[in-house]
Formats: structure tokens, C-alpha cells, sequence
């Protein structure tokens, strides 16, 4: 008796502890959804923007005898013979357009001694906080010094631009069959030939009738203006707290066609150009071009394509011999009102220069300066299809709020990593040129976080300008 007593009671109190069991469940249940309403409303509410580095038409896989297919396999890594300085150390590391790095130790002389593949962090790595765009996609206004809101409102973004990321198997005609835009008119917007060879990951400017090219350009002019020069702090006090915030050393020049005015930050540092050196190689071969032999892109579009768009050195070092070194570039560059940048004899990479020379040869090809209409679209063409893996920085600052053709440049040397950013930049419907250069920085990733920060705060004063 007393047994059976002792089961129904266990038994009831299982089956009590099953009905509070249950409540529980479906009250935090109720719970749940009442939150999940919530934030679908709150989302739903949003607008939403499509992700403009993905074209409408995806082509697949082309082959033809007007294209030849991207690149499957990355060329071998290529490296600089750096000779051993005082201002850097014996083992110098540039980026490569494998988007690793390479590594070549040097005797005295400048003799490498084999290239050495050098590992690094993903430049996805968030280790620092820096601002942060909002759910849409649209800079967040900038805040005000009582922490409250600007109230002007954001400016709209430009002309819709449709991206491109080529893949294994794409070709040049194969897009433009899939794209159904003529294969001139797709080689041309950037900076291409129909014959030239595409890599994969680069990045392809699908023209539209509402934006046939890359940025909007003014007409070419065969003098400029010298610019006004203020301070920074003028334009942007919180871009210069920023980068006074970050470790290291940074330079920034900023020209804003409205207005003929410069900004700089730190203007008279000198930094090593790494690759961004090649946009000076770049301009020197088409300027010797219009000049002698009226437009004769189709003879360079092979070397200038690789060595702009996936940063071949090899490439790089043929074009520095071709256009005739350091005399000849910087012939180039004082004709276009340069004073402070040295180009290096021999390792290119490892010529000086300053973030506001940097900005005035931007600002130069922006106006069409020593170039015909269709050398400076070639140029500007080829700086804005640099490959996927390397558009990191200044292009992931600005986010979808506009188009950036640009090149950058990366080194390691004793006091810490130089990471630099050179472009031209359609902002919400606003150009700019941009040079944004760092040394002492504490790691490579810590360098393109430091750009990419600066950018977004950019990004944000553009938007209410």
C-alpha cells in the first residue's frame, strides 16, 4: 500500500513538473516571437540596396577566339631588388599581385637572394574598432561634438554603376555577350583593349546609360590652376582626430574639385612609394604616347593591364625600363608640377615621395593633363578594375556610396609597415582625389584598417557636404 501510495504521488508530481515544464516553453516561446516581430519590423523598414559589385547578368564560363580566358593560376611571386639603405632594412616586403607578399633578402648592391613567400593576416580582421556604416549601406552622419545627430541630411549617391567580379573561365567577349554591351564599349570603360587578357578577380565597369564610364570627368585641360592649400582640420576636424588617434605616422591630401582646394594633414612627411610608383611609370608611357605617336594604348595594353590591375612587379620593372627610369619619370613628373618625389634608380619600389605630390598627380590625370580623352579614360580605366583581393582600405571605407579607381602600395621596413592609397573617388555624386600614406604602422592589417577608418569618416562628411 504504502509502495503504491509512494507511486501515484511520485507519479503526480512528474506529471505537475510536466505542465510547468510546458508553460515555461511556451512562454518563452511568446516571448520570442514577440522580439522576432519586433526586429522584422524595425528591418523591414530599412531600405535595401543590392550589392553593386554583382552585375545583373552573371556570364558563365566563355571561350572564344576574341578573348582569352582569365587567369586560373597566379604568376609567381616577383621581387624587388632592394638595396640595403639606412632607411630600410635588409629584408623589404612589397605586395605582389598574387595578393601575398614576397620577401627578398639582399646583399650589398641590390643582389636578391631568392624570393621567400611571407604569410599574412586576412585583411577581413577586425582587431581595432574604427566607424561603422549603417544597415543600408549609407554613411552614418557624422556626430556632433554634444553627441547628437547632424541635422543636415545625407546626399544622394551618383549615377548607379554595375561591378563585375571576373571569375576561372571568364573572357572579355564572354562578358560582353552575357552583358549584351558591345565588346568595344565594355574593353574601353576599362581601359582595355577587345584582345586583352582578364584576371580573375578583377574588377569590370559595366557601363550604363546612366553611367557610361567610371567617374564623371571634366574636360581636359592643358594648364591647371594651382591649387588653394588649407589644413585638413579645416574640412574634417574628425578625420584628423582619427588619424592623430592611430599609430604611427600619416599623411593625407584630399582636393576637391569644388572650390580648386587641397586639404593636407602632415603634408611634408616622405614616405617610400612602394607600388603606388607605378602610376607615375603608368603616365610617363602614355604621355610619351600622345605626344609622339597620338594614341597608341594598343601597343602597352598588355604590360600596363597586369602590372596596374593584379600589381605584376616583373611587369612593372619592364614598363620602368621601357618608358626610360628614373630620368624619364621624373621629367614626367616635374612637367606636371612634382617637386618632392625621387624616383629610385633601380628598385622602383623604393622611390620617395609625399601624400600631397601624390594628390597633385591625381588631381593632373583627373583634369586630363599631358593626355588625349581616351589615354586619361584608359588610365583611370585600368586603376579602376584593380583585382578583388587588393581593393582593400580606401574602397572598404567608401562602401557602396561610390566608384574608386585607385592603386595601392605596401612595405615593411624597420620602423614597422608603409601602407598607401593613391585614387581618384566618385562620392555620393562628388569626385575627389585622395592620397592617404602611413609608415610605422604596427602590422600590414593594422595599416589597411587605418585607410579604411579614414575613408569611412571621409565617406560620412561627403555625404552631408
Amino acid at each position: 500500500m504504502s509502495y503504491n501510495n509512494r507511486g501515484y504521488s511520485k507519479r503526480r508530481k512528474q506529471r505537475r513538473h510536466q505542465r510547468l515544464l510546458i508553460a515555461l516553453v511556451l512562454l518563452i516561446g511568446a516571448a520570442a516571437g514577440g522580439l522576432y516581430g519586433l526586429g522584422w519590423r524595425s528591418l523591414h523598414d530599412l531600405p535595401v540596396l543590392r550589392d553593386p559589385r554583382v552585375a545583373s547578368n552573371q556570364p558563365g564560363a566563355t571561350t572564344s577566339p576574341m578573348g582569352t580566358l582569365a587567369r586560373t593560376t597566379a604568376p609567381t611571386a616577383s621581387a624587388i631588388q632592394v638595396p640595403l639603405a639606412s632607411s630600410v632594412s635588409p629584408t623589404a616586403v612589397l605586395g605582389n599581385r598574387s595578393g601575398r607578399s614576397v620577401a627578398s633578402t639582399v646583399l650589398p648592391g641590390g643582389t636578391p637572394i631568392g624570393p621567400v613567400v611571407v604569410s599574412r593576416a586576412t585583411p577581413n580582421s577586425r582587431n581595432t574598432p574604427v566607424p561603422h556604416l549603417t544597415a543600408a549601406g549609407t554613411p552614418s552622419p557624422a556626430a556632433s561634438p554634444h553627441g547628437k545627430p547632424t541635422q543636415r541630411p545625407l546626399r544622394k549617391a551618383g549615377a548607379a554603376r554595375r561591378l563585375y567580379i571576373v571569375k576561372p573561365g571568364d573572357t572579355l567577349y564572354g562578358i560582353s555577350e552575357a552583358t549584351r554591351i558591345p565588346l568595344s564599349t565594355l574593353a574601353q570603360a576599362n581601359g582595355l583593349t577587345p584582345q586583352s587578357e582578364v584576371f580573375i578577380g578583377q574588377v569590370l565597369l559595366i557601363p550604363t546609360r546612366t553611367a557610361p564610364a567610371g567617374i564623371k570627368l571634366p574636360a581636359p585641360r592643358k594648364q591647371l590652376q594651382t591649387p588653394r592649400v588649407r589644413p585638413l582640420r579645416e574640412y574634417s576636424p574628425e578625420l584628423v582626430a582619427y588619424l592623430q588617434s592611430r599609430a604611427g605616422k600619416t599623411s593625407v591630401a584630399l582636393y576637391l574639385s569644388d572650390g580648386n582646394t587641397m586639404y593636407t594633414f602632415n603634408p611634408d612627411a616622405r614616405y617610400l612609394t612602394a607600388s603606388t610608383v607605378k602610376v607615375p611609370i603608368m603616365l610617363t608611357q602614355l604621355s610619351k604616347q600622345n605626344t609622339h605617336a597620338g594614341n597608341a594604348y594598343y601597343a602597352t595594353a598588355d604590360l600596363l593591364a597586369p602590372m596596374i590591375v593584379v600589381g605584376d612587379n616583373d611587369v612593372a620593372t619592364q614598363m620602368f625600363r621601357k618608358v626610360g627610369g628614373k630620368p624619364a619619370i621624373e621629367s614626367e613628373l616635374r612637367a606636371r608640377g612634382l617637386t618632392r618625389t625621387v624616383v629610385a634608380r633601380r628598385a622602383w619600389g623604393l622611390s620617395k615621395t609625399t601624400a600631397a605630390d601624390m594628390a597633385m598627380l591625381m588631381r593632373s590625370l583627373y583634369y586630363g593633363e599631358r593626355l588625349d580623352r581616351d589615354l586619361q579614360q584608359a588610365a583611370i580605366g585600368l586603376l579602376g578594375g584593380v583585382v578583388e583581393p587588393q581593393r582593400w582600405g580606401v574602397p572598404e571605407g567608401l562602401g557602396a556610396s561610390g566608384y574608386v579607381a585607385f592603386k595601392g602600395g605596401w612595405l615593411q621596413s624597420d620602423d614597422g609597415w608603409q601602407v598607401h592609397q593613391i585614387g581618384i573617388a566618385e562620392v555620393y555624386g562628388q569626385n575627389i582625389v585622395f592620397a592617404f600614406f602611413t609608415a610605422g604602422q604596427p602590422g600590414e592589417v593594422y595599416g589597411r584598417e587605418t585607410l579604411e577608418g579614414a575613408a569611412r569618416i571621409l565617406a560620412r562628411r561627403m555625404a552631408t557636404r
